[in-house]
C-alpha cells in the first residue's frame, strides 16, 4: 500500500475513533445514576442514588417504606447537603430517618448529598470514574497526526508501505 493510501486508510480511523469519542462524551453526560428498585405492597419505589452515596430501608409498611441515607464505605455525607425527594417533594428526615407513607403509586426517590472522605474530613473524594470518551479521542489524534505524517512522506518519497 502506497503513502497516501495508507494517509487515508489512517485518516479514515482517525474519523471514526472521533465520532466514538464523541459518541461516548454524550452518553456519559447525559447519564444518571442508576435507579435501584424496591417493592413496598404492590408498588415500586426507585431509589435514585449518585456514586458514594447509600440507603438503608429501615422499616418496610404495606404501604409506607423508612430509610437512612449515608456514604459508603469510608466516605461520609455532609448532613447540611442532603436532600431527598419522592416525586420531586422534598422529604425532612426526623432523627436521620426519612419516611413515605400512603404509598398509591409508584414513587420515584431522589437522593443527592456532598460527602468526604472518613478519614480526612477537609478532602472531598474524587470518585469520578475515567472518562471513557478520552481513550477514542487521544487514539484519533494519533491517527491522525500519523495520516498527516504519511500522506507528506508519501507525497516527497513516493514510497511503498
Amino acid at each position: 500500500m502506497n503513502g497516501r493510501r495508507m494517509s487515508i486508510v489512517l485518516a479514515a480511523l482517525a474519523v471514526v475513533l472521533a465520532f466514538s469519542a464523541v459518541a461516548l462524551h454524550s452518553d456519559a453526560d447525559g447519564a444518571e445514576p442508576l435507579g435501584v428498585q424496591e417493592s413496598i405492597g404492590e408498588y415500586t419505589i426507585t431509589f435514585t442514588v449518585p456514586s458514594g452515596v447509600t440507603y438503608d430501608i429501615v422499616d418496610r409498611g404495606a404501604d409506607s417504606v423508612s430509610f437512612t441515607v449515608s456514604g459508603e464505605a469510608g466516605l461520609t455525607l455532609n448532613p447540611s447537603t442532603v436532600e431527598v425527594s419522592a416525586d420531586g417533594s422534598l422529604l425532612e428526615p426526623a432523627q436521620g430517618i426519612y419516611t413515605i407513607e400512603n404509598i398509591l403509586s409508584d414513587v420515584s426517590v431522589d437522593i443527592e448529598g456532598d460527602f468526604f472522605y472518613s478519614s480526612d474530613p477537609g478532602n472531598l473524594p474524587a470518585i469520578e470514574e475515567f472518562p471513557l470518551w478520552v481513550v477514542p479521542m487521544v487514539l484519533a489524534v494519533i491517527f491522525a497526526v500519523a495520516a498527516v505524517a504519511v500522506w507528506v512522506h508519501g507525497g516527497r518519497s513516493g514510497a511503498e508501505y
